[in-house]
């Protein structure tokens, strides 16, 4: 029955403990750019909404130094702690990453011109360097490349032929490297990558960053920037003739200081409607400067890439902290106290936490051993039990029975008199299934829900009596055996009984037109196996009929 059929319990706690740390997670629960990537996973027992993809990512955005062919920073996100090896020392932090992510954008849209000249210095200077270390191999390519540089014009391709034929050797890399692209394939190549490197950066920290009333404005700028990105990038990679666009006094045009972030939605909202592609890029140029300006200056992140200070980080900031009890020993040596925390991992004890609520799900099956621990961080003011003591935890040793070791601290409370309030009605069973469990566990108090009332979930797939809301079927003849290399069981006679099954179900699903999806549940996972063998992909060539074969615990994550 789960929490429909079961009550809440209040209590209080306030005592203190200490441990180690090992990463959960934010359990906010939104992401606006979400790219598929976020999903409950399973860190060492503590069922964490924040995806551990974010301690990795984050953990590890770092700049990995300039581009050898194009000059330009990339940030980079290994999987790994031990692959971030080769970094820049200057530039070895999550703030110095996020920083150089937003400057090389800004000093791009602020200084193209500038930057083109810087460009093609670097080039010249490498060609140098080039020509004396092989200036036979590079007579070619060092003539191609300063005409390059001073015309801005291809050399003729009889020219590369004719040195060729006198036995130099052009090396591609080397073309590559000292070929200078004219302005506007230039601008628009590294606005492509400064612009992607920062869309990166931008998805995982408004997806996974813990958020306040202080950082809500910097959120909101996330969300604009990335939309005045995407308007940029049409207007500089407008096919139609857009000369007005690349002229030097517009590209030249000083951006105006940091005005007010209250009204940059509003002055969004007119670059939207507005016509004139002068005006637009002036405009979305000048307010995307705006905006990163103010995300560098207001948008702190950790001076450090160590995983464990990045997770201390996030908890610090996080409002809500999902796992399991006994996973939340590792929150004892995590300082809630902003300033309590030194950025290289050596904490002192906070006086005070700022998580005051404790919700326990589930409480009836957990024991009392393990809820003691989250019930003794400090700062706990409000606990909250939600379970049912008609489904108590599974112990299997008489003594510890008998010892009462299976008992919840739910059980106990409910043994002393403390308030509980029943949830008395169920959304999940059709009212055939409920009926026993309602009528023998729960005295007749709970009802069914709206949902499971309606005519929609009295559906029957087959005709037969047998096949209603629920049946038993007496499988004989069969037995269980184990595995080759296991302990786990296994039946062929009721495995050969659930395939006549579904057999039969795809022939109603074929031949009514409707669709259908069966789910078949078993404890046993050499079973699971088993069937899922027999199934194969027998079905799979249909679009209205689907099987899935999965033990409880399965079915339960999904």
């Amino acid at each position: 029955m789960g929490a429909q059929g079961g009550a809440c319990a209040h209590s209080g706690e306030d005592d203190e403990g200490d441990d180690d740390l090992e990463g959960l997670g934010d359990g906010r629960g939104r992401g606006l750019l979400s790219d598929g990537t976020r999903q409950w996973q399973t860190s060492r027992g503590a069922l964490t909404l924040l995806s551990f993809l974010l301690v990795e990512k984050l953990a590890h955005l770092m700049l990995a130094g300039p581009d050898v062919q194009t000059g330009c920073g990339l940030v980079f996100f290994p999987r790994h702690a031990s692959t971030a090896t080769s970094v820049d020392s200057n530039h070895s932090s999550i703030a110095a990453g996020w920083r150089h992510c937003l400057c090389s954008l800004i000093d791009l849209l602020e200084n193209p011109v500038t930057k083109y000249k810087l460009h093609i210095e670097d080039i010249l200077e490498k060609m140098k360097d080039r020509e004396k270390e092989s200036p036979k191999n590079d007579k070619w390519q060092a003539h191609r490349g300063k005409h390059n540089c001073e015309n801005n014009v291809e050399r003729p391709e009889d020219e590369k032929e004719k040195y060729r034929k006198e036995g130099w050797y052009v090396s591609e890399a080397m073309e590559e490297a000292f070929t200078v692209l004219p302005f506007k394939d230039f601008l628009k190549d590294h606005y492509k990558k400064l612009s992607g490197n920062l869309c990166d950066c931008i998805e995982i920290l408004y997806n996974d960053h813990p958020r306040n009333s202080e950082t809500r404005q910097c959120f909101q700028c996330m969300l604009e920037v990335l939309e005045l990105i995407k308007i940029l990038h049409i207007l500089i990679n407008c096919d139609m003739d857009n000369g007005d666009i690349w002229s030097n006094e517009l590209l030249e045009s000083k951006i105006e200081e940091d005005g007010n972030p209250i009204l940059w939605s509003g002055q969004l909202a007119y670059v939207r409607t507005n016509t004139c592609k002068k005006s637009k890029f002036r405009l979305s140029r000048s307010l995307c400067v705006q905006e990163l300006r103010y995300l560098c200056k207001n948008l702190e992140l950790p001076n450090c890439y160590i995983t464990r200070p990045i997770k201390v980080y996030l908890l610090q900031r996080t409002r809500c902290i999902l796992c399991t009890v006994s996973s939340s020993f590792r929150l004892y040596n995590v300082p809630m106290d902003n300033s309590s925390s030194d950025v290289y991992g050596v904490f002192k004890k906070p006086e005070t936490s700022n998580l005051e609520l404790l919700i326990v799900d589930e409480a009836a099956q957990v024991k009392e051993c393990e809820t003691l621990i989250p019930l003794q961080l400090p700062g706990i003011r409000l606990a909250v039990f939600i379970g049912d003591e008609n489904q108590p935890s599974l112990v299997k040793s008489k003594i510890s029975d008998n010892a009462n070791f299976g008992r919840s601290v739910f059980e106990r409370l409910s043994l002393l008199g403390y308030s509980k309030h029943l949830l008395s009605v169920q959304y999940r069973m059709h009212p055939e299934i409920s009926k026993f469990p309602v009528a023998t566990f729960y005295d007749g108090k709970i009802s069914d829900g709206p949902n499971v009332t309606s005519k929609n979930y009295d559906r029957r797939f087959l005709a037969s009596k047998i096949f209603g809301p629920y049946s038993f079927i007496n499988v004989d003849g069969g037995h269980e055996t184990t595995e080759k290399h296991g302990r786990s069981l296994k039946n062929t006679i009721e495995v050969a009984a659930v395939l006549r099954i579904v057999q039969r179900l795809f022939k109603e699903s074929v031949s009514t037109g409707s669709k259908l999806t069966v789910g078949v549940v078993s404890p046993y996972n050499a079973q699971v196996r088993a069937i899922q063998e027999r199934v194969g992909k027998s079905y799979n060539m249909y679009d209205g009929f689907s099987v899935k074969v999965k033990s409880v615990d399965g079915f339960c994550y999904e």
